[in-house]
C-alpha cells in the first residue's frame, strides 16, 4: 500500500479498521506499507528506512508517479462509462486497464 503520507496514515490503522470492518482486519497482516520514492525523500530519515519501497522484501521497483500517470487517461474514461450498465462498464474497465498493462 504506497500513499505520500503513509508514515502518518498507517498508525493505528489496524485498531480503526479491526471498528470499523472487524471481518476485513485480519488482511492488513499481509500490507507492506511504502511511501513512493520521490515523496519518501522529503521525510524524516527514519520514514526513508520504515517506508522507502527499495527497503521492502517483494516490492516492484517504480518511480514515485508511476501508480499516478494511470488516472489522467483513466478519468476520461469515467466520463465515457458513467451511462453504460455495471457490468458493461466493468467489462470496459477491465479492458483499458489491460491495455495499459499491455502497453508498458
Amino acid at each position: 500500500l504506497s500513499y505520500d503520507c503513509q508514515c502518518k496514515y498507517c498508525h493505528h490503522l489496524i485498531e480503526r479498521m479491526l471498528e470499523a470492518f472487524p471481518s476485513l482486519a485480519h488482511l492488513l497482516q499481509d500490507f507492506r506499507f511504502t511511501i513512493p520514492a520521490v515523496h519518501v525523500q522529503n521525510h524524516l530519515a527514519v520514514c526513508m528506512w520504515l517506508f522507502a519501497a527499495a527497503y521492502k522484501a517483494c516490492t516492484g521497483r517504480f518511480h514515485g508517479k508511476t501508480a499516478e500517470q494511470i488516472w489522467a487517461e483513466f478519468n476520461l474514461l469515467g466520463v465515457a462509462t458513467c451511462q453504460m450498465t455495471m457490468g458493461h462498464r466493468q467489462d470496459t474497465i477491465i479492458q483499458s486497464l489491460t491495455g495499459w498493462n499491455l502497453q508498458k
